[in-house]
């Protein structure tokens, strides 16, 4: 893959998980090793990644690694894609018909590497 390639990848990759709601809950609940599973379900077996949630402060979030791959492919490799992705915050169920906003703004950091 070009460089171009894994980054439209891993953007349209935390794009679709975003929109089925799915990243906004593995990242507000702690969930590491679901996202960690749907990365690996979603991006080919020849792709490997390493993920890193900030909150705005620069501060890592998740407590784990969130990652596939070896470190000697990242290390040794000559293209390695970065994708900054904003998550703006949650929502959380009031009643059955509305939502409350919860505004916690997180940047999650992917890199990917061909393996």
């Amino acid at each position: 893959y070009k460089l171009t390639e894994l980054q439209k990848m891993g953007y349209n990759v935390l794009h679709d998980l975003n929109k089925q709601g799915l990243l906004a809950q593995f990242v507000y609940k702690n969930e590491w090793e679901n996202l960690e599973a749907a990365l690996r379900v979603l991006l080919p077996l020849d792709v490997y990644f390493n993920l890193t949630v900030y909150d705005l402060q620069g501060n890592k979030i998740n407590n784990q690694t969130i990652f596939y791959g070896t470190t000697e492919s990242f290390q040794n490799s000559e293209n390695i894609a970065s994708i900054t992705y904003g998550l703006p915050g949650y929502p959380t169920p009031i009643n059955n018909t509305y939502y409350q906003a919860n505004y916690d703004p997180t940047i999650l950091v992917l890199q990917l590497t061909r393996g």
